[in-house]
């Protein structure tokens, strides 16, 4: 069984309400900033395109500084829990070659999980990066995305990442959902739940 690859020239990063009125209550939150750092480095370098969304930032403030995304393709708010608001959807119609999503941010259990629900209807892969998403609690954390090895599942370490010309095994110990149905519209295998990933993938 293979598992999806991530390819960059088919590939779009989504930061996901990383905003500083969250940080006195979202779990481990310098951590996850300073891994989603990583994630924004790694976009520039390889030049990702990268989606920025925010929550009523009226109400609960901006992007936190120390996140660096200048050169974003796209920073909207939203007042709903789905990244997938209308300029998000223009930007996926526009790109019809796109495959794979990178996914990070707060929270694991609402935002994050709705967002790659939505995204995977539309026949895109999803791949969470776990340590740069989080939530108010470890449990809310931890068990959004299950993977249950009954199902299929493989170790996300047997996944390959396709920086366009080789690639290489992606270092983390979770576990990664199957590809169990085909999706006509993008002609490629997409999976029905997120695959979850490390941010040290990207390196």
């Amino acid at each position: 069984m293979s598992v999806g690859r991530v390819a960059v020239g088919r590939t779009a990063m989504f930061c996901c309400d990383l905003q500083d009125k969250f940080r006195p209550s979202i779990r481990h939150f310098p951590a996850v900033l300073s891994n989603a750092n990583r994630m924004l480095q790694s976009a520039k370098i390889l030049e990702i395109p990268l989606l920025v969304t925010e929550q009523y930032p009226k109400g609960l403030g901006e992007t936190c500084n120390e996140l660096d995304i200048s050169g974003c393709s796209i920073r909207c708010s939203k007042t709903k829990f789905s990244m997938v608001v209308p300029e998000v959807e223009s930007f996926i119609k526009e790109h019809p070659d796109m495959k794979s999503i990178v996914l990070f941010g707060i929270e694991a259990h609402v935002c994050v999980q709705t967002t790659a629900l939505d995204l995977l209807s539309k026949g895109l892969d999803v791949h969470v990066v776990v340590d740069a998403t989080s939530s108010r609690t470890d449990t809310d954390r931890f068990f959004c995305f299950p993977a249950d090895e009954t199902s299929g599942s493989v170790p996300d370490n047997q996944r390959e990442y396709d920086p366009g010309s080789g690639g290489g095994l992606l270092p983390s110990p979770l576990q990664a959902a199957p590809e169990d149905h085909q999706n006509r519209g993008r002609g490629h295998q997409t999976a029905t739940v997120p695959h979850v990933v490390a941010s040290s993938f990207m390196f």
